[in-house]
């Protein structure tokens, strides 16, 4: 399988660092990994239909796979099913929308933070630094796309270690606001050191073992990422997208 195929950067973008993609434990993973792509960085736009065909060519793997991929997806709640027409790109949440996302966050995410300094183990803990420490590394490197992933894992290794059944919300809301493109707003925004610098005081307070601490160091970071939103300074710039292009029979219009 070709990790290449996740990205093709246009003329007009500047060149970065080699990312690096860890090999996807399944062909439905990497199918997943590589329309996941095409969605977040705005090579797929929302509406348009995905052809099992020309995803299993393009991934170089058969119709099986690609729709354990595409059903992986649809879960997130990037595409979805219509019937007898197949996938297409899911519309992305209005800005409105992604503040009452923001708002569960607040109830949520505090709440797993301070269950995960009292439950983490050591093993856990280097994990979550790992985590932190991969994003520090890429800052000065990464896209903004790259960067929004690197966040994400960190929040997931925090609350994993909080042995809490409501871990898995992050991710089943993470996707949806990863489609409005809003981290990678967000790091337009916003000086990415500012966040990792919140990330190491959220690190610090689970090393503690203070759980108050630690949910009200996650609560201000969630509440900065808010504030962005409804800055001027976020005005107008979710309608950014980059001007890569899938191949044309790919991007069929539901319309």
């Amino acid at each position: 399988m070709d990790d290449s195929l996740t990205a093709v950067p246009a003329a007009s973008t500047p060149v970065l660092a080699a990312r690096h993609i860890d090999p996807p434990p399944s062909m439905a993973e990497h199918v997943r990994q590589v329309l996941r792509l095409d969605i977040l960085e705005g090579r797929l736009k929302p509406g348009d239909r995905i052809i099992e065909t020309v995803v299993a060519e393009r991934t170089q793997v058969s119709r099986t796979p690609v729709r354990e991929g595409l059903r992986l997806l649809e879960s997130e709640g990037l595409i979805m099913s219509r019937r007898s027409r197949g996938y297409y790109v899911a519309t992305p949440l209005s800005q409105e929308d992604v503040i009452v996302l923001y708002e569960a966050r607040l109830v949520i995410e505090p709440h797993l933070t301070a269950k995960a300094a009292l439950a983490a183990s050591p093993a856990q803990l280097q994990g979550i630094a790992a985590a932190l420490a991969r994003l520090t590394e890429r800052i000065p490197l990464a896209d903004t796309v790259e960067l929004s992933e690197l966040d994400a894992n960190f929040h997931r290794a925090v609350y994993a270690a909080s042995a809490s059944p409501l871990a898995g919300l992050f991710d089943l809301y993470w996707s949806h606001i990863n489609s409005y493109r809003l981290t990678e707003v967000i790091y337009r925004a916003e000086d990415p050191r500012h966040f990792q610098i919140e990330h190491a005081s959220i690190l610090e307070s689970l090393r503690l073992g203070d759980a108050a601490r630690a949910a009200a160091r996650m609560a201000d970071h969630i509440r900065h990422g808010e504030e962005v939103i409804r800055s001027e300074r976020y005005a107008g710039r979710s309608s950014e997208r980059r001007k890569t292009k899938v191949p044309a029979q790919q991007r069929t219009r539901s319309d």
